[in-house]
């Protein structure tokens, strides 16, 4: 599996792109929120061959902070 955590768009289309193109039979799961990936790798680490993560992830209107991936980092 091939985890990244993400928030642009843009960013998120280029790694499905690219992922498509150099691993097509490995499944790319994203997020936009540290803290949902951290809950989500407890369970999941142990199937994660490549880890992105973002470092500025950007705060939506009436949703929670997003957090960072230096927190996703320092749970590795």
């Amino acid at each position: 599996m091939i985890y990244i955590l993400e928030d642009n768009e843009e960013r998120i289309r280029q790694f499905r792109e690219a992922a498509a193109a150099i691993a097509a039979a490995v499944p790319v799961r994203f997020w936009r929120s540290a803290h949902a990936m951290i809950a989500d790798l407890v369970d999941a680490l142990e199937h994660a061959s490549i880890i992105s993560l973002d470092h500025d992830l950007n705060r939506v209107a009436d949703e929670p902070d997003p957090g960072s991936g230096y927190e996703v980092a320092k749970l590795l």
